[in-house]
């Protein structure tokens, strides 16, 4: 892994990626670096975080969620179903790049990655500014990004769970909130007074 930021050591290899391998294997290496040197709460280092969000996007998302997302979003010509799942880990490793890394949009299209791909990574990115209501109204418009805050959302309820801080029954009331109305059962409302900083930075 190279110590310094060279795009030439992290670009896709050319030619249309179906089984989403090289999209998965190069994102894992590009997360991983950016965020070396974060941390997840006080203790964990930041890519535990991502590793856990990558392995919850296969559990709280069904096959037949992927596939209705595949059909929906006119996927299923492009990328197999095996490929699908592998862009969804990739996205779950990428979700915060954006947002807490010096990684851009940009950067993201002169590596190679598809432009579905970064518009989920956009979509799932906090704005200044932005209240949490309005945040997740504008995600519910990408499908690949519900499917991923929902993973985000449930790695961070469980951790929050085993807080013991002053902000954990806050952050745990946040998440079972969001997951909640990104499941469908509640529309989105969010007590007064709620911020991004009650919580992680996922």
């Amino acid at each position: 892994m190279p110590t310094k930021f060279n795009i030439e050591d992290f670009k896709l290899p050319e030619g249309h990626d179906p089984h989403g391998k090289a999209i998965h294997q190069t994102m894992a290496r590009l997360s991983y670096f950016a965020h070396k040197d974060q941390k997840y709460g006080l203790i964990l280092p930041y890519t535990y975080h991502l590793a856990d969000v990558e392995a919850k996007i296969l559990l709280v998302n069904s096959k037949r969620d992927i596939l209705v997302m595949m059909d929906l979003m006119g996927y299923k010509e492009e990328y197999s179903f095996e490929g699908m799942k592998n862009i969804l880990k990739a996205l779950a490793l990428g979700h915060d790049l954006i947002e807490d890394t010096f990684v851009t949009e940009d950067t993201l299209a002169q590596l190679g990655f598809p432009n579905f791909f970064i518009s989920a990574i956009v979509a799932m990115t906090k704005r200044d500014g932005e209240t949490l209501e309005e945040y997740i109204n504008r995600l519910i418009m990408n499908p690949m990004a519900i499917m991923c805050k929902k993973a985000d959302s449930f790695s961070n309820l469980q951790h929050s769970l085993h807080d013991g801080d002053e902000g954990a029954i806050k952050r745990v009331k946040k998440y079972t909130q969001v997951l909640r109305y990104l499941s469908g059962v509640d529309k989105v409302s969010f007590p007064e007074g709620f911020t991004f900083g009650d919580a992680y930075a996922g």
